[in-house]
């Protein structure tokens, strides 16, 4: 049952992370890609160096996980 709950939630993980790649490639092909969604500022170069699908800066991605407590 353990076994079988965490490939679901692998399988999940993984899925959304996929969904994610290809939102950023659509910005990307609409010349949209690197900037935060939010506050419309560039997102780093450091940040989309590690996270390449970020759809926000730090300073936003910080205040939504604020929210989210």
């Amino acid at each position: 049952s353990f076994d079988r709950e965490f490939a679901l939630n692998l399988v999940d993980s993984e899925q959304k992370l996929l969904y994610e790649v290809n939102e950023a490639l659509l910005r990307l092909e609409e010349g949209e890609f690197g900037g935060c969604e939010q506050c419309k500022k560039p997102i780093s170069r450091k940040r989309l160096q590690v996270i390449p699908y970020a759809r926000l800066c730090i300073k936003c991605e910080e205040e939504k996980e604020k929210e989210k407590g």
